[in-house]
């Protein structure tokens, strides 16, 4: 899941350095306000309803804890990779906008859930810990070398207005993808071990509960004898 993580920060970071440079060299948008109208817009609705809708699917499919929360991370991440490949297709703002929201929206989404089952994953006195880790793991190998790895790309391209350097960049979400893949093997192992372990215990205390039934059975007919027998 950090690696997951990690890859979206290297596409969120290298965006919020490079993107007014995007949209005026890979879509010829001359007009400086109408980039930051564009990116402004994007970058304030998109995350926000996305880390809402995060949580609301979390709640709903029963938590961090249940074996569907992990769901949400493998299709939105693989919503993220397909969007990747489409977004440097259209140079029209009227078809890339609304896929280049529903990238940063489905990525949003991944974050809470993503998150919360890093914190899970582990034993609860590690959770505080585990956290920790996570965001700094996350930084580190997303946030930092985000905006380098786009001037690297970018630098390896004689064309100052080709957009395969902004293709590349978003297509660091398979690897993203491929880690949730990683990630939904070991957790329905899990889960499944989880779950025989939960109706082993049911029916020890099915049989516990039995067996007191039946002592509590013996000691009355024992007290009903005693006080036939004192009559």
């Amino acid at each position: 899941m950090n690696i997951t993580l990690s890859s979206m920060f290297i596409i969120v970071s290298a965006i919020q350095f490079w993107i007014n440079d995007y949209l005026e060299f890979g879509h010829l948008i001359e007009d400086k306000n109408a980039r930051l109208t564009c990116f402004t817009f994007v970058v304030v609705t998109a995350p926000a309803a996305g880390i809402i809708l995060g949580g609301v699917l979390a709640g709903k499919v029963g938590g961090y804890d249940k074996e569907k929360a992990i769901y949400i991370p493998l299709f939105t991440s693989f919503g993220v990779v397909i969007l990747a490949n489409l977004c440097p297709i259209f140079i029209n703002l009227i078809l890339f906008l609304p896929l280049f929201w529903t990238l940063l929206f489905l990525g949003s989404v991944l974050l809470p859930v993503a998150n919360g089952i890093v914190i899970v994953s582990v034993e609860k006195k590690y959770s505080g810990s585990a956290s920790a880790a996570s965001i700094l793991i996350y930084h580190i190998l997303g946030r930092l070398p985000g905006p380098t790895l786009y001037a690297f790309l970018k630098s390896m391209v004689n064309d100052p207005n080709s957009r395969i350097p902004f293709w590349l960049l978003l297509n660091v979400s398979i690897a993203g993808f491929l880690a949730v893949l990683f990630c939904v093997k070991f957790q329905k192992e899990k889960y499944r071990k989880l779950r025989n372990n939960e109706e082993t215990q049911n029916i020890l205390d099915e049989e516990e509960n039995k067996n007191d039934i039946n002592v509590d059975s013996i000691n009355d007919v024992d007290i009903n004898i005693e006080k036939e027998t004192t009559n």
